[in-house]
């Protein structure tokens, strides 16, 4: 029996995957996302055109500029990864986990801080499927949030995003570099949506960092396509070390700040 035809609804068909998926993708009726660098190609092109479907914003944006858009594109197509990966930490247009600090520090920099909506609580105040997040200190659910004690240490002068689909940062980002800044982004994602950006970051040729969640992330495109229309109650989250790095950035952008 296909695994479509167990259930009478969708609703039933997705309770049943939010309640059985587990981090290792078996129970998937797709491929695994660690199967993805044998499809490397189709994958970029694939998450592309997802993207530029999403909205025409994307679209207008290639058009601006279409030869130099489509010449950076295509060569981060060509490359057998469009990133460097370090510890569960994507780096782009970076040369080293360490060259980031160069940036962070750099007050002419624009930094953008993005977390990914799965990382809020099931109970959040503002909603889990949501760009807002009042990150109130006095609330009961945010005081143990992280996101709400990174919101809280960020410096008033960055962008702190709350991330609930691939298109927002997506369009948060060109919107900033259309602007003429010069932008370093630190951003919490699953690495499926990590590496679904990495060839627009390529394109717009910006410096940045995705640190990879853990627990109940999407592990391949159909589970995606369920977080992004905000089908996910599980939680996720950033490993101990990976929160100390992540936080540890925070802070010095606020020493290089005084």
């Amino acid at each position: 029996m296909q695994f479509w035809e167990k259930f009478s609804s969708l609703k039933e068909a997705f309770d049943y995957l939010d309640e059985n998926i587990d981090s290792t993708g078996k129970n998937l009726p797709t491929i695994n996302i660690n199967s993805i660098e044998k499809h490397n190609f189709i994958f970029k092109l694939k998450s592309t055109i997802y993207l530029l479907k999403q909205d025409r914003f994307f679209f207008k944006t290639l058009i601006k500029k279409p030869l130099f858009y489509i010449y950076k594109i295509l060569r981060s197509f060509l490359k057998s990864k469009s990133y460097i990966e370090n510890n569960n930490i994507f780096l782009f247009n970076l040369k080293n986990l360490k060259s980031i600090d160069k940036y962070i520090q750099d007050k002419s920099y624009q930094i953008i801080w993005g977390f990914s909506y799965c990382q809020k609580p099931v109970d959040c105040p503002k909603k889990r499927f949501s760009s807002e997040c009042i990150y109130d200190v006095n609330n009961p659910v945010c005081k143990n949030c992280y996101i709400c004690k990174c919101a809280n240490l960020i410096h008033k002068d960055d962008k702190f995003l709350v991330i609930p689909d691939v298109k927002y940062i997506g369009k948060e980002l060109i919107k900033i570099h259309n602007d003429n800044k010069k932008i370093c982004f630190v951003i919490s994602s699953c690495d499926l949506s990590i590496k679904m950006n990495s060839d627009f970051a390529n394109m717009l040729n910006i410096k940045g960092m995705g640190i990879k969640l853990s627990g109940r992330t999407c592990v391949n495109f159909k589970s995606f396509l369920y977080a992004e229309k905000g089908i996910k109650s599980a939680m996720t989250d950033l490993t101990s070390d990976l929160k100390k790095v992540l936080t540890d950035l925070i802070k010095a952008r606020l020493v290089s700040k005084i």
